[in-house]
């Protein structure tokens, strides 16, 4: 689940943007990028700019509560799989992830959103909009 920044104040509140069904899962199509006007490769890039160590670690928090700080990573069992030992790990400053039970299975901050919530590109790249903000520029 994302969180969205309110105001001037940048408390963090929840969203529900994925909380909901994912669009995939009723049966509705969701738009293609090209469709709702988002470019992915520069939205993308512009997400990960905004996006600070204080996001990122909040989301983790959040996303993977059975995890814990270690040094610069955030390590948590993996929510896909049942794990018994810890073995994914979140970089808490670039938000890169890895499965170290897997190592071909990593990616970046906006990868393991979608791979947590089930959720697609572009519901994706709206949410972490609304959380930063980018609906307003």
């Amino acid at each position: 689940m994302i969180h969205s920044k309110s105001g001037d104040g940048g408390h963090v509140q929840r969203s529900d943007s994925f909380a909901r069904k994912s669009r995939r899962q009723s049966g509705e199509v969701p738009p293609s990028p090209r469709q709702s006007g988002v470019t992915p490769r520069t939205t993308i890039s512009d997400i990960k700019a905004r996006l600070t160590a204080g996001d990122i670690h909040t989301l983790c928090r959040t996303w993977l509560p059975n995890g814990k700080r270690q040094g610069g990573w955030w390590i948590a069992s993996t929510p896909w799989r049942d794990d018994k030992h810890p073995s994914l790990g979140v970089s808490l400053t670039t938000g890169i992830w890895k499965d170290f039970a897997n190592p071909d299975t990593r990616g970046d901050i906006i990868d393991l959103c979608q791979k947590i919530h089930n959720a697609s590109l572009p519901e994706t790249i709206e949410a972490f909009k609304d959380m930063l903000g980018m609906n307003r520029d």
